[in-house]
């Protein structure tokens, strides 16, 4: 399950790495990845799994970005990631980091664990692209925060995407390739109560729609809404490794 409680210290010295910032959820396709089975490099317990064949992203690598990258290649029709259930009590905020490619304009989750009462009920958390905008949704039934940027993200293009959520406030903070975006926010401030089922990655959730077209290389997620400096220390290492700006 997702959702134990990590604080985030950086470390004393030396190159930086995301591992100095204790993230719960760390997926880097260059590192111990295959269809079936994506390890976290994270302090969680939680893997990224997929044991249904035709259901599995497609492992290559290299091919990604201008660096030539390792990636998983999801097909926008049934593949996706689970990570199980998430306790929301133990994770009140929120960072994600998502370095992508879209190879449809469709709108198709990042990730998620919306179930099959879509929108309107047993929300949970969701990170996607909206035909052609970045969205982020948090929240309880039809009190959701949903936050949706003004800029394009078009097909073929890497991006280094963020979300930032804390509790009690209202929205998200959206990110792409190092700067941050121009917001349209609706709803309340909001908090999520109790477990929500099937997180995953390349779709909605639990919810069998709206999946991902495109390429995913890295994966993170932290348990706290990291500070702009972190912030733009995970954005330089990844725009290092994959030289998206």
């Amino acid at each position: 399950m997702i959702g134990t409680s990590f604080g985030n210290s950086a470390s004393s010295g030396g190159a930086f790495s995301p591992s100095d910032l204790n993230p719960l959820l760390w997926l880097d396709a260059g590192v111990s990845a295959s269809s079936s089975l994506w390890t976290n490099q994270g302090s969680g317990a939680t893997n990224a799994t997929q044991n249904t064949a035709v259901n599995q992203p497609t492992y290559n690598a290299n091919g990604f970005g201008t660096n030539s990258k390792p990636h998983f290649e999801f097909d926008g029709d049934n593949d996706f990631f689970t990570l199980g259930n998430v306790d929301y009590s133990k994770l009140p905020n929120h960072t994600i980091f998502v370095v992508c490619e879209r190879a449809s304009t469709d709108r198709a989750g990042l990730s998620g664990d919306i179930n099959s009462g879509g929108q309107t009920t047993s929300v949970g958390s969701l990170f996607e692209f909206n035909s052609s905008n970045l969205r982020a949704f948090y929240g309880d039934s039809l009190s959701l925060t949903n936050t949706q940027s003004s800029e394009t993200f078009t097909t073929g293009t890497t991006y280094i995407v963020s979300t930032n959520f804390s509790s009690g406030t209202v929205g998200e903070v959206l990110r792409s390739n190092g700067s941050g975006l121009t917001e349209t926010i609706t709803g309340t401030a909001n908090t999520i109560s109790g477990t929500k089922s099937n997180f995953s990655i390349g779709r909605w959730g639990d919810l069998d729609a709206l999946y991902f077209s495109g390429k995913i290389a890295e994966y993170l997620l932290f348990s706290a809404s990291l500070s702009i400096t972190d912030t733009e220390s995970i954005e330089t290492y990844l725009n290092t490794k994959y030289s998206a700006y």
